[in-house]
């Protein structure tokens, strides 16, 4: 049995990936460990490997987003396994500095 789960694009506007996101495109969602800022984060890459931005925390999936269905990076780690793997997702909302990807995994 397979569940979708939404996460929050964020801090897109940091970036400069070549292309620019849009929705439907294919993404990678990996650890990023070496990450001086969050020892959690989880970055978003587009098929040419740039970094596009992050899965949301609990200090930016609003309250609003989450009665939505969106997770944030603490909850996605608890799923599934960032340590040993890297995920693909989709997005399904871009707007420049924030988005919506959704991500697919087994729900058993």
């Amino acid at each position: 049995m397979f569940k979708t789960m939404r996460l929050k694009l964020v801090g897109c506007n940091f970036q400069k990936p070549s292309v620019e996101p849009e929705p439907h495109d294919v993404v990678t969602i990996k650890l990023e460990k070496d990450n001086k800022f969050d020892k959690d984060a989880v970055a978003v890459f587009n098929h040419r490997n740039e970094r596009i931005g992050y899965v949301g925390t609990a200090k930016t999936v609003s309250e609003g987003n989450r009665r939505n269905g969106c997770i944030d990076n603490l909850d996605l780690k608890s799923i599934v396994d960032l340590e040993n793997d890297d995920y693909l997702a989709i997005i399904t909302k871009f707007r420049g500095y924030f988005g919506f990807i959704d991500i697919t995994v087994d729900d058993i």
